[in-house]
């Protein structure tokens, strides 16, 4: 995705992606934020798994092992940046909320990609957005889901996914005790399954939004009893409601 020599210590390329593309696994020296301008954006790496409206960035950092999908007709934003240029900036894995001001400093400087001069008033911009991007109150701790390589317990999650069973219907799907499946669920996520199957469905209520769905429709396909279950669950998680982030998000 970026070239070993980077062509600026910062710029922006812009990515067009169809709706289910999958990258492929990847690192590169220079430190990312991906934002999605259009479409929601998915980042695997580090074991974790983080989907992002069109209000919020994932920042990776340098050399990073990580893989970027798309649902949606994505307009992805990748904001390159030189850590020994910039060493202080994205030295973790974490969420950025983007402001009025960085979408529109990120998408300016997209239209320049590389072509810039130093002195230039994209340069001074771009300089702006590493500020901005490095700030405590902008960027959050991440609110990723582990990703589980227990086999039976994954095959008894995909099987039940969206059929609101506690944790002892589960488990009995893995063939495990409730005792058993509860104890090795959170020494390999480090949270309890109803935690995770929260963050679960509202990554994958973001995914059926980015498609187009309604709101009733997304909340009935993860199988939530309301649609205002669905709403409750999504604000407590992301910080907004489904209805807010469908109209942030251009099809």
């Amino acid at each position: 995705m970026a070239q070993s020599d980077a062509p600026k210590p910062v710029y922006v390329r812009v990515f067009e992606y169809p709706n289910g593309y999958v990258g492929n696994f990847h690192r590169h020296r220079l430190a990312q934020l991906v934002y999605s301008v259009r479409g929601i954006a998915s980042v695997i790496s580090d074991g974790k798994e983080l989907v992002v409206s069109p209000f919020q960035a994932v920042a990776i950092p340098a050399w990073s092992l990580h893989r970027v999908s798309a649902t949606g007709n994505a307009l992805l934003h990748g904001v390159f940046i030189d850590p020994h240029v910039y060493p202080a900036a994205i030295g973790e894995l974490s969420q950025v909320t983007i402001t009025p001001l960085l979408h529109e400093l990120i998408k300016e400087a997209g239209k320049h990609y590389y072509d810039y001069d130093n002195d230039s008033i994209i340069h001074h911009m771009l300089n702006l957005v590493v500020e901005l991007v490095d700030k405590e109150e902008t960027t959050q701790p991440v609110q990723a889901l582990p990703i589980i390589k227990n086999s039976r317990i994954r095959r008894a999650i995909k099987k039940c996914e969206f059929q609101n069973l506690s944790s002892n219907e589960i488990s009995k799907h893995a063939a495990y005790s409730n005792r058993q499946f509860s104890r090795l669920f959170k020494q390999e996520t480090g949270m309890t399954f109803r935690q995770w199957r929260a963050i679960y469905l509202v990554q994958h209520g973001m995914r059926h939004l980015g498609k187009g769905m309604s709101v009733t429709e997304a909340a009935e396909k993860l199988g939530f009893c309301s649609s205002s279950a669905f709403i409750t669950v999504f604000k407590r998680h992301v910080g907004f409601t489904p209805a807010l982030m469908k109209l942030a998000i251009k099809y």
